[in-house]
């Protein structure tokens, strides 16, 4: 069986969703064939374009990133972070798991706006 891990981009430099992500795949790789998704390049870097980090992590997490993960799915999809949640769009959802790591959150959040938005 295949195992893929969607990971967070490397330029959003979140070093616990790092570990967990290697964690997780130490723990299955003895099990499963372990397939580590991850961009290599932005966008940017492709168009040879001039637009701020800002845009070009934008357009990289949200536009460049599904499309490249519809094409290296597994038997078993694992989104590691929720703030990645967005490629279940682009990925077969009978086959995807999103871990959610706080959902604290919901709990303690007092603005209905950003409940919402949560």
């Amino acid at each position: 069986m295949k195992v893929t891990l969607f990971r967070d981009l490397k330029e959003e430099n979140w070093p616990s969703m790092e570990r967990y992500a290697d964690a997780l795949q130490a723990a299955l790789n003895d099990q499963f064939s372990i397939f580590n998704f991850q961009t290599k390049e932005f966008v940017v870097g492709e168009l040879n374009l001039t637009l701020s980090d800002t845009l070009n992590l934008y357009l990289t997490r949200y536009l460049y990133y599904p499309f490249k993960a519809r094409k290296h799915q597994g038997d078993v999809n694992h989104v590691v972070d929720h703030s990645y949640g967005h490629l279940v769009y682009a990925l077969d959802p009978k086959k995807t798991v999103v871990t959610c790591h706080d959902l604290n959150p919901l709990k303690h959040e007092e603005s209905w706006l950003n409940l919402q938005l949560f």
